[in-house]
């Protein structure tokens, strides 16, 4: 698993590979999908904008929220999807 300092060093390796291209942001995308999949913390929004200076807006997140109806009342449970 890679670690925050390997992310880091990696976006300012892709910030310094200017100008951006749709290849370049194809492969910054590539990356942060890998990357998520290795590492549940990583947060490919703050990844793509450490890329690419800032130039992508991140992502809203959906909350999703799932509910149940108990004898003692009502009980939910959120999830960031």
């Amino acid at each position: 698993m890679l670690t925050k300092q390997n992310y880091i060093a990696i976006a300012a390796i892709v910030a310094d590979s200017r100008p951006f291209d749709e290849g370049v942001i194809k492969v910054v995308g590539g990356l942060a999908d890998y990357f998520a999949t290795d590492n549940p913390a990583f947060d490919r929004d703050v990844f793509m904008a450490a890329c690419t200076g800032g130039k992508l807006k991140p992502r809203r997140r959906k909350t999703t929220v799932k509910g149940s109806i108990t004898a003692s009342g009502v009980r939910l449970s959120g999830k960031i999807a």
